[in-house]
């Protein structure tokens, strides 16, 4: 039988060694047993990484953001279809043809809503920030429309924008800034002690930089490994949780949209349908750093990678998570969960101290 640890450090050793990284920190759960690796530094002088030293996520921030919509949608304060987002933004579904009101939440959970990658304007800040949209995503709202006569929830193309907005909607319709939600919903009821969204708030020992021409942190959620694990054991169900958690963890692992030669979505995540398991994943990357995780349910087994690293863009961990899945469950995970996220420019960045 393979080594769990021999595994997990094998996979941490081979990302390092391809991608420059400057310091790392992985955990894999696997029969009812935590793993740790931690390589390297939090900066270039700083303390060692450690299992509490706090990473920017990047678009692993979605799938947190794909929990609270769909705490909204057990608490029956949104609806996954046929209500439009921007109900729960304005309040109202004005009369006349306006493209924007036929947008649905699932669509921008899926990345079918034909939202571009991004727009310029760092719209997210506002709501990491725990305040509403600002003008500028307000008015490319108003001016929405699909392009090339595409058919909403038909087509999927990754969108950071459209994520964003699903956020917006979420906690309007919560009645809470994001900030709220995150810490009522997921940071204390999961006690994920070390999970934040501005880094001034982080012990200084603990804080993560991104390297290269990544110098500066960006608002949005950041974690470390042990809040991870808790993370990953609540999606795998291992810990007790109150209904309305379990409820919406089963809503954001339900399949919704399988697109041609694309991955199976759910609520932000991917999905590979392979011969004996269902793997979920997502990655993030961009300013230096470059995180994954991945589930899979019937084992009962997850693993976290959390890097910083010398490259702007960041390197994906897919390849190295379905190698240690392969080996350790003895099945091949091949294609169906390609890595399809791009570094997001959408954050506002903090200057680092």
């Amino acid at each position: 039988m393979p080594d769990p640890q021999e595994l997990l450090d094998t996979a941490v050793h081979d990302f390092q060694q391809a991608n420059s990284t400057v310091g790392i920190a992985a955990v894999l759960w696997y029969e009812d047993t935590a793993y740790y690796t931690n390589f390297g530094r939090n900066r270039k002088e700083g303390p060692a990484v450690s299992n509490q030293s706090v990473f920017q996520m990047q678009s692993v921030q979605k799938v947190f953001t794909g929990l609270l919509f769909a705490s909204q949608v057990v608490q029956k304060r949104m609806q996954l279809k046929c209500v439009p987002f921007m109900k729960y933004i304005t309040g109202n579904v004005p009369r006349g043809p306006q493209w924007i009101y036929q947008v649905q939440p699932w669509e921008l959970a899926t990345h079918t809503a034909n939202f571009p990658y991004n727009i310029d304007g760092n719209p997210a800040q506002n709501l990491y920030k725990g305040q509403g949209p600002p003008a500028g995503l307000t008015s490319w709202w108003s001016n929405f429309a699909p392009t090339n006569n595409t058919i909403l929830g038909c087509s999927w193309a990754y969108s950071d924008l459209g994520v964003l907005s699903l956020g917006y909607a979420t906690a309007a319709a919560a009645g809470q800034t994001y900030p709220e939600l995150l810490r009522s919903f997921i940071k204390e009821p999961w006690e994920m002690v070390n999970t934040w969204l501005n880094m001034d708030d982080v012990p200084v020992d603990l804080k993560v930089g991104g390297y290269g021409t990544g110098t500066t942190w960006m608002l949005g959620v950041k974690s470390c490994a042990v809040d991870m694990l808790s993370f990953v054991k609540h999606h795998l169900k291992l810990i007790q949780m109150k209904s309305e958690h379990e409820a919406a963890v089963d809503l954001v692992l339900k399949p919704l949209f399988c697109p041609d030669g694309q991955p199976t979505m759910g609520i932000c995540w991917q999905i590979s349908e392979q011969p004996k398991y269902r793997l979920y994943a997502k990655d993030g990357g961009g300013s230096g750093f470059s995180t994954w995780v991945g589930l899979i349910p019937e084992a009962k087994c997850g693993v976290v990678f959390l890097a910083n690293s010398q490259s702007k863009k960041g390197s994906n961990w897919l390849r190295y998570g379905k190698a240690l899945f392969s080996e350790l469950l003895g099945t091949s995970i091949g294609e169906g969960a390609e890595a399809l996220c791009e570094p997001s420019d959408l954050l506002e960045e903090e200057p680092q101290t």
